[in-house]
C-alpha cells in the first residue's frame, strides 16, 4: 500500500524514465522505500542504482543503490547524491567561451571550446599550452546567468592534433554546484530526446 510521501521519477544512469513512485518515509534516511506500480517492477529491478528527481526534466534529487523490491516497495540505499552525480554524469557539448588565468602578473583571457561537461568538471580544447594543476576561471554559459567557476587542470591528451584537457572544478559554492547539475542533466535529457528522432 503506498504511502503519503512525496512522488518521485525513477531514472536509470542515463537519465531515462523507469517509473513513477512514490516515497514511503523520510528522505533524509539512510534507506528509502518507495512503492511503485507493480508492472514497472521488472524494468526497474534491471538496475543496481537510480536516480530520483522531483519531475521529469529536473535534475534529481536523490540516489539510491537497489537493495531488494518486495510487496510493491521498493527499497534502496541512500548515497551520496552529489559524488555520484560528480562521478557518473557526464555530457558532451561543444561551446565556445573564455578561460581566465594568471600570466606574468596579469590576467589573461583565451578562448576555448568544451569537449564535455560533468557536475565535477569540464574537458575542453584550448590552443594555448596549460601546465598540469594549473588554476584558471571559466565561464560556463549553459546556466540561466552565465557561470565563473574556478577549475585546476588535471591532464591533457591529443585528438586529431587538438590539445584536449580535462579539468576539475574547485571550491563550488552550494547554489553554483546546483546549477552545474541542472545544466548537465538538461543537457544529458535533450541529447537522448534528439537521439530518438
Amino acid at each position: 500500500m503506498a504511502g503519503n510521501g512525496e512522488k518521485y521519477v525513477l531514472l536509470d544512469g542515463s537519465g531515462k524514465p523507469l517509473a513513477y513512485g512514490q516515497l514511503e518515509n523520510a528522505a533524509d534516511g539512510g534507506e528509502l522505500r518507495i512503492h511503485i506500480p507493480t508492472a514497472k517492477a521488472s524494468a526497474v529491478l534491471k538496475h543496481t542504482e537510480l536516480w530520483l528527481a522531483k519531475e521529469m526534466g529536473r535534475a534529481p534529487e536523490l540516489f539510491g543503490q537497489v537493495l531488494t523490491y518486495r510487496d510493491g516497495v521498493l527499497y534502496l540505499s541512500r548515497q551520496d547524491l552529489g559524488k555520484s552525480l560528480r562521478q557518473n554524469l557526464r555530457v558532451s557539448t561543444f561551446f565556445d567561451t573564455f578561460l581566465y588565468r594568471m600570466e606574468n602578473g596579469r590576467i589573461k583571457r583565451y578562448k576555448v571550446v568544451s569537449y564535455d561537461l560533468s557536475c565535477g568538471g569540464i574537458a575542453f580544447f584550448c590552443d594555448t599550452p596549460l601546465p598540469i594543476g594549473e588554476g584558471f576561471e571559466i565561464v560556463i554559459p549553459l546556466t540561466a546567468k552565465p557561470l565563473l567557476l574556478q577549475g585546476q587542470v588535471l591532464r591533457q591528451e591529443q585528438i586529431e592534433g587538438r590539445t584536449l584537457y580535462a579539468a576539475k572544478f574547485a571550491d563550488l559554492c552550494e547554489g553554483e554546484e546546483s546549477m552545474v547539475r541542472e545544466a548537465v542533466f538538461s543537457l544529458q535529457l535533450s541529447q537522448r530526446g534528439r537521439g530518438k528522432q
